[in-house]
Formats: C-alpha cells, structure tokens, sequence
C-alpha cells in the first residue's frame, strides 16, 4: 500500500506507506499453479459444499422459478452508441 517509486498509483497514494498484516497472502497464485494454495482451494470448496448440501435443492428450485420468467431467444435490442449501433 501507499506510494511506491516508479509506479504510478493515483493522485493522492498513501506517504508514507502503510504497511498491512495480511495472513491469507500466501494464498495469491498468479499463475494458479502452487500445489499448497490449489488443495487448500479444493477443501475451502469441498468444506463448503458439504455445508450447503441442506440447501441446494431450495437453490435449484429458485434457479428454476427465475429462468422461467426469462424468454431466451437469438433476438437482441441495437444499442445505439454514437453513429453505431452495437448488439
């Protein structure tokens, strides 16, 4: 956080830095390919689907009412932008 030389991070950057505790830093995988970060993945998601079991078919269900209240066609409305018109 804050100012940093040689980057530009708006008008008014924090000076001097504020320096931040973040304890879930070890979790940014850019290239989504740390072995560590992708299982703990794995288990945050599998942990969560075992405590949202109780509610899916109430999610299906309310999935389901929504989609049927949308008409789904090729059909598009022009959005006129300028002398264009985009789809």
């Amino acid at each position: 956080f804050g100012k940093v030389e040689g980057e530009n991070r708006g008008p008014s950057p924090m000076d001097p830095p504020v320096a931040r505790v973040d304890d879930l830093f070890w979790l940014r995988d850019d290239e989504r390919k740390d072995p560590a970060v992708i299982a703990h993945l794995k288990a945050e998601n599998a942990h969560t689907e075992a405590h949202m079991a109780h509610v899916a078919p109430l999610a299906k269900q309310v999935y389901d009412e929504i989609i049927s209240s949308i008409q789904e066609t090729d059909d598009d409305i022009a959005l006129p932008w300028g002398r264009y018109e985009y789809f």
